[in-house]
């Protein structure tokens, strides 16, 4: 594609986890108390956390010996759900002491359900660190656990994840081995769903490896997986990958539909942000198509709905107020406005993709601000936390807090001063920013008036020269009309004259002399106004050679006419007589009314003569040298 601008889909590329019980989901009051703490505690006061959610578990389970496991198995549950919200949160360091420590509890009572869960998450969590060597050990680790126990379920789900590992660094051969073990013993063991994501993670290498043929059978035949179990989002997904695979082929009618399936699925789900990644998507497809045709009112139709879909994605992005869309969708119409002609509303989408590219900017740099100002608070805070902790020593403690002070006093003076940093590089940034996008918009203001001048002038000429032309057209007309072979021919005829531009270099001439018409039929050089010239000189030494000098040899003629040629067009000019000599074609007959011939001599034009008697076409074809004369009775 030339500006391959495909919205990217969420692919079955993250780790799936393993089946839950409804009690792994349940999260007990205490749980948020402690997250509503570690919120308002500093970063490194999570060991404590942790230490005091173990010791009050240990307490209450050894009071208690007859439900003690099932206690523990809930308190494994209460870790998994805690590190999970740390893993949603982007905490992860946090997410993984969490983990560890209820896979340790997991070790004691030999629970694998919920070990499994617990190794899933971690590995997620160590992808999303971009800790890939530790994910690939835990995921072969869990492989070797599945295997054990004989889940093959559950193995079906290592080996996917253990695969997208390997494809999200860019291993397809190694993630290609996994996704097919995967697929194998899904296939084996009847796990539809499991086989259709791996069907899918397949064709995603196959189309890396520009394999198209079979990265749509392994998805076509995903796709009729999801659709028997009516699955919706693998359906959306399975569409949305055949579309990407028939744009990269060049297939825009098979993609535009493909994407217009995934669209009508969102439409039914309400999903606007999917409504407008399909939509953007269509639309990019339509302008590709554009570019491929040389039909101009293909073309035009496929820019209008490139326009109109590209439009409709912009508009419910902006619904949803969806940043990332708005920047991809208004970069997109200001390629289609620019291709239309239509420079003012490119102008436009030009402002506006600049504002959200500054907007999705200022974001980042907000978050950057946010996780200063909430480092700033948990320090300001951790004295607080200290007084929870005093004991008999007064004075030592007096002592620590004071130092604590003095110390916070300087971190809060080197925050302060950083931060005052930063926002001063910031303003010099979004202020040069702005210096240079008002430049571009001047710069682009100017170049529009001058095309415009531009334009004018174009068309001012235009005028001139079409009026010049249509004159030209009139005087060529008058003199055609002038020698006419219809005037003199005593039979039924038809001139058939059809030339390609308003003025032509093709014309026709007829003369009477004597007993004789003489007709002749002329393809001069070019086309236009060179072929109309050439023309005009052609009637003028017909008339000279002919009528004035009375010779009705159809050869004698021709060859006269040459020597006139290379007379008017002088001699000198080499070139320009060898071109005229080369593409000069005439055919000349005679008709001798009185003894019922034909005479007939051509350059480059045969003659086609019917025998009505004897019912056969006799072709006569011309000799550029020698001038070969076909008489024939025409009775």
């Amino acid at each position: 594609m030339k500006y391959l601008f495909v919205i990217s889909f969420l692919v079955f590329f993250s780790t799936i986890h393993g089946q839950q019980t409804k009690a792994n989901n349940k999260v007990t009051p205490y749980i948020k108390q402690y997250i509503k703490y570690y919120k308002k505690s500093q970063v490194d006061s999570a060991q404590f956390l942790i230490k005091s959610i173990i010791n009050y578990h240990i307490k209450k389970i050894y009071q208690d010996d007859k439900h003690k496991k099932q206690k523990i198995e809930q308190f494994i549950r209460d870790l998994y759900n805690i590190a999970k919200y740390f893993h949603r949160e982007s905490q992860y360091d946090e997410a993984i002491i969490f983990l560890k420590n209820a896979l340790n509890f997991c070790a004691i009572i030999n629970n694998y359900e919920l070990s499994t869960d617990c190794y899933s998450l971690l590995i997620d969590t160590y992808k999303s660190k971009n800790k890939i060597d530790e994910a690939i050990n835990i995921a072969l680790h869990l492989i070797k656990i599945n295997e054990e126990h004989k889940d093959t379920s559950l193995l079906c789900v290592s080996y996917i994840n253990i695969g997208n590992i390997y494809n999200s660094i860019q291993y397809s051969s190694i993630s290609q081995k996994y996704y097919n073990l995967a697929y194998n013993l899904a296939s084996l063991k009847g796990y539809n769903k499991i086989k259709a994501q791996a069907l899918y993670n397949l064709s995603l290498i196959e189309r890396k490896k520009l394999h198209y043929p079979e990265a749509i059978e392994k998805t076509a035949q995903a796709l009729n997986i999801f659709k028997q179990m009516k699955d919706t989002n693998g359906i959306i997904l399975c569409y949305i990958g055949l579309g990407n695979i028939n744009a990269d082929l060049g297939n825009y009618p098979l993609s535009i539909i493909d994407y217009k399936n995934a669209l009508e699925l969102y439409n039914h789900k309400n999903d606007k942000k999917g409504i407008s990644s399909c939509l953007i998507n269509i639309g990019q497809a339509y302008l590709e198509y554009s570019d491929s045709t040389k039909d101009i009112t293909l073309k035009s139709r496929f820019l209008k709905d490139a326009l109109n879909n590209s439009i409709k994605g912009y508009e419910t992005a902006d619904e949803i107020k969806d940043t990332n869309l708005l920047y991809y969708s208004s970069y997109s119409l200001i390629d289609i406005y620019n291709r239309i002609g239509d420079k003012s509303k490119a102008l436009t989408y030009a402002y506006n993709h600049i504002l959200f590219s500054e907007t999705l900017f200022n974001n980042d740099k907000l978050k950057t601000f946010a996780e200063l100002e909430s480092k700033y608070e948990n320090e300001e805070k951790q004295l607080k936390i200290n007084q929870l902790y005093k004991d008999k020593k007064i004075n030592e403690l007096e002592i620590n807090r004071r130092k604590e002070k003095e110390k916070l006093q300087f971190y809060i003076i080197i925050l302060t001063s950083i931060m005052l940093v930063i926002l001063l590089i910031s303003t010099y940034l979004i202020l040069k920013r702005f210096k240079i996008t008002k430049r571009q918009l001047e710069i682009i203001k100017t170049q529009k008036e001058k095309l415009n001048d531009q334009k004018n002038e174009i068309e001012a000429l235009y005028d001139k020269l079409t009026d010049s032309i249509e004159y030209a057209y009139k005087i060529q007309q008058t003199i055609l009309s002038v020698y006419n072979p219809l005037k003199i021919l005593h039979f039924q005829s038809f001139i058939l004259y059809r030339p390609k531009d308003v003025v032509s270099g093709d014309f026709y001439w007829a003369k009477e002399v004597n007993q004789f018409s003489l007709i002749a039929v002329a393809d001069c050089t070019g086309h236009g106004i060179p072929g109309a010239f050439m023309s005009i000189l052609g009637i003028s030494l017909l008339n000279s050679i002919i009528h004035k000098r009375e010779i009705t040899c159809t050869s004698d003629a021709l060859k006269e006419m040459q020597k006139e040629l290379k007379y008017n067009l002088h001699q000198s000019n080499n070139i320009l007589l060898n071109y005229i000599d080369d593409n000069i074609e005439i055919a000349l007959i005679a008709i001798n009314n009185e003894e019922k011939t034909i005479d007939y001599c051509g350059i480059g034009i045969p003659l086609y003569f019917y025998n009505h008697i004897e019912q056969q076409i006799i072709i006569y074809k011309p000799n550029d040298i020698t001038y070969n004369i076909a008489e024939q009775s025409y009775d």
